[in-house]
């Protein structure tokens, strides 16, 4: 089995670089090489859509990844989204990076400007009784493979404190929450990835809020989930 990689190699930060390592699978760049699958390795990819070269690779047609698109893509699945206009907002938003992997959050006060490359949201209190906050990843690979919670301080938004994970995808979401999560996921073309979730303890909704389609390494020091997320990749991907 050999993986094409495309346009650059694996990095060590990301997962599929360890999962590939674990697996013992041979990766090559160069697309005239024998291959038996690609992935698509590019961040928010700048191929137009339909036009990265390999759209059977997996993740070959996922082409966006920015939190703008993330939000239009939840209201038509949901209904309803987290972005708000600053123009139109009145009251405290938290203001974020457009691109992924960028940890910037700011609490602001709107009415306000907009401003090039932030998206303005709502604030969605997830505030548990033990007055921490929770987010919830969900692993997917053509289908939600872990979900897994992922508990922080109020005051270090972008520092996971504990990670547990949920036995069953029924215990932290309702059948109709799993079909819009899996229809969301379908709908921007994604095979393969991590989506954090918040769910609001004002109306109880859930809220999509961030999607990668190249998660870093993270959990994946301990060997046991090294393990069982190279076997889901494997038989997700490669099996068959």
């Amino acid at each position: 089995m050999k993986i094409l990689t495309y346009p650059k190699p694996a990095h060590e930060i990301w997962k599929i670089h360890h999962i590939f390592k674990y697996l013992g699978v041979e990766t090559t760049t160069n697309p005239d090489h024998d291959w038996d699958i690609a992935i698509n390795t590019v961040h928010a990819c700048t191929y137009a859509i339909n036009n990265y070269p390999f759209p059977d690779a997996i993740n070959g047609y996922f082409y966006n990844e920015l939190k703008t698109y993330v939000s239009e893509v939840h209201y038509d699945v949901f209904g309803y989204t987290w972005e708000v206009d600053p123009l139109r907002h009145i009251g405290m938003a938290l203001k974020k990076s457009n691109f992924n992997a960028v940890k910037y959050g700011e609490y602001v006060q709107c009415p306000r400007d907009r401003e090039k490359d932030f998206v303005f949201a709502r604030i969605i209190d997830t505030q548990l009784p033990n007055f921490k906050k929770r987010d919830i990843r969900v692993v997917w690979m053509n289908g939600i493979k872990f979900i897994v919670a992922k508990d922080k301080q109020p005051d270090e938004p972008f520092k996971t404190l504990s990670t547990t994970e949920y036995n069953e995808i029924e215990d932290p979401f309702t059948a109709n929450e799993i079909d819009k999560i899996s229809e969301f996921c379908y709908m921007i073309n994604l095979d393969y990835g991590e989506i954090d979730i918040l769910r609001s303890n004002y109306d109880n909704r859930i809220y999509i809020v961030d999607v990668n389609n190249l998660p870093g390494y993270g959990w994946l020091k301990d060997k046991v989930w090294l393990q069982r997320y190279s076997d889901a990749f494997k038989e997700s991907f490669l099996d068959g």
